[in-house]
């Protein structure tokens, strides 16, 4: 009987908690209602923790998207979005953090999404301080290498300073002094001239410090030495002594980012007032060509006028257009062109030529330009053929054998693969000429007439290769059988004479010396 009545009585209190949960007005929160609003989820999932993020965007509920024709994201929790796709504020959003650049999510989100939101968040921070504390430490290291060598310049000018916040005599590992900051003030007062006397040392010191790091810089980042000259680098030291404390140095993606976009659209408005001044006078030329750039199939426009060289105007990408199953066919390259056009002379009046080089595809392109652009004409590219002429010279079997020797001339003694061989003909050039090193060319099939231009340079450097392999020191190399090779044909007085003969009295290859 007990056991029976304790299945009913079991069944009516299951029953009057269902009705009490789900009767409204009771003091009881409807999950229903709650659910609809988007703060909560299934019970379940409130209660199975979820797995880690290695990306806020990794996330379902956040999604990318194109938000007014830029790259940005969305928060289905709120339904907000937001650009740019900024992986930090994303997370300050989810978490409710402020002053952070960002509104902060209104909806309600489960406690297991956003202990891994905050789990991400603090690795994202610790990240963040690492790099920081590392940052910090190069710098230290940086100021105190700097200081040693700065200490020793001054040293050398016999610059020392001394006023009352800088304190003389530290001496580094160089032996020199150099100025170091007290925290500590002298209690007298120097004199007007002993003030004046130090104020030239402060400068001269802070002058030293300066031009050393531009060096250290210069030096440990690889950059041209020329570089140093530019117009564009003295203006950047001449604007950074207007800034103060205050100024944020940009880092790599502002650099390669917003600074990069604006650069180009102010260089490209430039280029397009400057292109477009006499555009009415002289008309306008279009230049096309293919090109292939690791892997990537590009088409380069370039324009010019009378007054102004070549300027790029647009290198258009291909890939999207590849992956469709489309072709670099002539009524896509004319519809690239077209368009390009366009933006430079709207009403087809200014447009005179087109060039491109002797691939069918560009020259069906510039037969579709000239009916869409009538007062225009379509030519061969000049420079490009007369490579193709030099290229095709090139084949003639004689001429072909004269090449593959010169090609190895280049390898044995002139591309440094070895480098006794290449050391010993380098002080022998020297010798030759002046003191100044002068090697051997790299001659290449695409290139314009370069294979003649490296027959010119070994005609020059005939006696220092004769120098070099008569000396003892290079018999007792072991040379391969192409070194070998190479020296047969140094003491082959047919083979000079075949070349000279070739470059001078040749009509095509004099002309491209002259060209």
């Amino acid at each position: 009987m007990s056991n029976s009545h304790s299945p009913n009585q079991s069944s009516q209190t299951t029953h009057t908690t269902v009705s009490s949960l789900s009767a409204p007005g009771e003091g009881v929160i409807d999950m229903a209602d709650d659910c609809e609003e988007g703060g909560f989820v299934d019970i379940m999932e409130m209660d199975t923790p979820l797995p880690p993020l290695k990306s806020v965007f990794d996330c379902p509920k956040i999604e990318l998207c194109i938000v007014n024709g830029k790259n940005g994201w969305r928060c289905v929790w709120c339904s907000h979005s937001f650009t740019p796709a900024h992986a930090t504020r994303a997370l300050a959003h989810l978490l409710k953090k402020k002053k952070c650049d960002i509104r902060v999510c209104t909806a309600i989100i489960p406690k297991p999404s956003l202990v891994r939101y905050q789990a991400l968040y603090d690795a994202s921070m610790q990240t963040k301080g690492a790099r920081k504390r590392h940052n910090e430490y190069v710098m230290d290291y940086v100021e105190n290498d700097q200081s040693s060598a700065v200490g020793a310049l001054l040293g050398r000018r016999g610059v020392t300073v001394n006023v009352t916040d800088v304190s003389v005599g530290s001496v580094v590992s160089s032996g020199f002094p150099i100025a170091t900051y007290s925290s500590t003030k002298r209690s007298y007062q120097p004199s007007i001239s002993t003030s004046f006397n130090n104020q030239r040392d402060i400068r001269k010191s802070h002058n030293a410090t300066l031009e050393f790091a531009i060096a250290d810089f210069f030096h440990s980042e690889n950059i041209p030495d020329k570089v140093v000259e530019s117009a564009r680098f003295r203006r950047l030291i001449k604007v950074a002594r207007l800034c103060g404390d205050e100024f944020v140095c940009p880092d790599r993606k502002k650099i390669g980012g917003e600074l990069l976009d604006l650069n180009f659209e102010t260089r490209y408005n430039a280029n397009k007032v400057a292109l477009l001044k006499e555009a009415n006078t002289f008309g306008l030329a279009f230049l096309g060509d293919g090109a292939t750039v690791k892997r990537m199939p590009l088409m380069n426009i370039l324009a010019m006028c009378g007054d102004t060289p070549p300027i790029t105007v647009s290198i258009q990408d291909c890939t999207e257009h590849m992956q469709d199953g489309g072709k670099k066919d002539a009524s896509y390259i004319a519809r690239l062109f077209e368009e390009e056009v366009i933006k430079f002379d709207p009403k087809r009046s200014c447009t005179d030529v087109f060039f491109f080089d002797g691939a069918s595809n560009v020259q069906k392109a510039g037969q579709v330009l000239m009916a869409k652009f009538p007062r225009t004409f379509c030519f061969h590219g000049g420079e490009h053929v007369v490579s193709l002429f030099f290229s095709s010279i090139a084949k003639i079997a004689p001429i072909k054998v004269l090449i593959l020797k010169t090609c190895r001339f280049y390898n044995v003694f002139g591309s440094g693969a070895n480098h006794a061989i290449h050391a010993q003909f380098m002080f022998q050039s020297a010798l030759a000429n002046k003191g100044k090193k002068v090697g051997l060319l790299r001659g290449a099939g695409t290139r314009f007439a370069t294979w003649f231009y490296a027959m010119m340079r070994l005609l020059r450097l005939k006696e220092p290769l004769k120098s070099t392999i008569h000396q003892q020191k290079f018999r007792d190399l072991t040379l391969t059988a192409s070194a070998k090779a190479a020296v047969k044909d140094i003491g082959d007085d047919k083979m000079w004479k075949s070349i000279y003969t070739f470059l001078f009295n040749f009509p095509c290859p004099q002309s491209s010396l002259v060209l």
